[in-house]
C-alpha cells in the first residue's frame, strides 16, 4: 500500500533513476524536546533531565544571547559555556524504499525526482507479491 511519496532534487551526475527504478532513501529527523534539558552553572556544574553521565551529547545550548546547535562535553559532571541552558538533540533515522514515478529538469540545471512509498518486507522483497509463490494461495480449476 502506497501510504506517501517524496521530492528531491539531485545533481544529473548522482543520479542513475529511470522511471520505475526502485531505491532505499535514508531520512534523519533531528529534534529538541523538553523534558530533556538542563543548565551549567557558574561553576561549570551540570544538572538535567534525565541525568547525563559523563560524554558527548548534541544540543541546542542558549547562553542568554547566542543560541547554538553544538556538542557539549561533560567530563566529572562540569561542561562549558558555563551559565547556559540546554536541549538534548534527538535524532531519528529510517530507510524506505521508492519507486521513482517522475524525472524533469528543473531551472537550475538538476533533477527532480518524485517517487512513492513501495512497501518491502526485511529482505528488500516487494510486499505487492507476498505470498504469490504460495501454492495454498492459488486455486487451479480445469485442465492445464
Amino acid at each position: 500500500m502506497i501510504t506517501h511519496t517524496v521530492s528531491f532534487s539531485t545533481t544529473p551526475t548522482e543520479s542513475s533513476l529511470d522511471i520505475g527504478s526502485v531505491f532505499k532513501l535514508g531520512l534523519e529527523a533531528l529534534s529538541y524536546e523538553q523534558p530533556k534539558n538542563g543548565a551549567i552553572a557558574a561553576n561549570g556544574e551540570v544538572t538535567s533531565w534525565p541525568p547525563l553521565d559523563d560524554g558527548s551529547y548534541a544540543a541546542l545550548v542558549w547562553d542568554g544571547t547566542t543560541l547554538e546547535e553544538t556538542t557539549i562535553v561533560i567530563t566529572d559532571g562540569k561542561s562549558a559555556p558555563v551559565n547556559s541552558v540546554f536541549c538534548l538533540q534527538e535524532s531519528v533515522g529510517q530507510t524506505g524504499t521508492y519507486k521513482t514515478q517522475s524525472l524533469s529538469f528543473n531551472d537550475d540545471g538538476n533533477i527532480d525526482v518524485e517517487a512513492s512509498f513501495y512497501p518491502t518486507d526485511p529482505s528488500g522483497l516487494s510486499l505487492l507479491v507476498d505470498g504469490f509463490d504460495s501454492p495454498g494461495n492459488w486455486t487451479i480449476e480445469g485442465a492445464i
